[in-house]
């Protein structure tokens, strides 16, 4: 598996994990992605999407991205094809994200609102606090999907919804 920064690659590259994505919100969720993915092209096209995509076999098998908004990083997607092993591109996905947005000196606050769609997330809950100071985070987060739970990371706090940090309490899981 090699990983790569979105910013070098193209929307051609991507254009079939992308379709891909979009057909899963379709059939999982019966929204219309579209919107969403016109607006993630017109971004790789120019070059400005922070984040890393992760390619196998000269394929895409999945990618992520975020924004940053003045002292706080954003995760705005991940997402790994069913044709891949997603636990393991996803995990790997995650933790470059988080260490490329850790390096950047005024991030202060990381969050994340992902939508859930099907698969474990024990292995990413691990890898999440894995990359944090946990000795400093709070009780475990309620089962509520729309709570977040808050981790201490050396002076850098990653905000994440609860099922991350609870997985059994909200039987959730995310997009891959």
């Amino acid at each position: 598996m090699n990983i790569l920064d979105l910013r070098q690659t193209s929307v051609r590259q991507l254009e079939p994990l992308l379709e891909e994505e979009a057909r899963h919100w379709h059939d999982e969720l019966h929204w219309d992605y579209r919107g969403a993915l016109d607006l993630i092209k017109r971004f790789l096209e120019a070059h400005a999407l922070c984040g890393c995509v992760a390619f196998e076999n000269g394929s895409a098998a999945g990618y992520s991205f975020y924004v940053l908004e003045e002292q706080k990083g954003l995760i705005g997607g991940l997402y790994v094809s069913q044709r891949f092993p997603q636990a393991d591109i996803g995990r790997r996905l995650l933790e470059e994200m988080l260490y490329s947005m850790r390096a950047l000196p005024q991030l202060s606050r990381i969050e994340a609102q992902l939508m859930p769609f099907g698969g474990p997330v024990d292995t990413i809950t691990s890898t999440a606090r894995s990359t944090t100071n946990t000795a400093a985070a709070p009780a475990p987060c309620a089962s509520s999907k729309t709570s977040s739970c808050f981790l201490a990371a050396d002076n850098l706090s990653l905000a994440l919804p609860s099922f991350f940090a609870n997985p059994a309490a909200t039987n959730s899981s995310l997009p891959f």
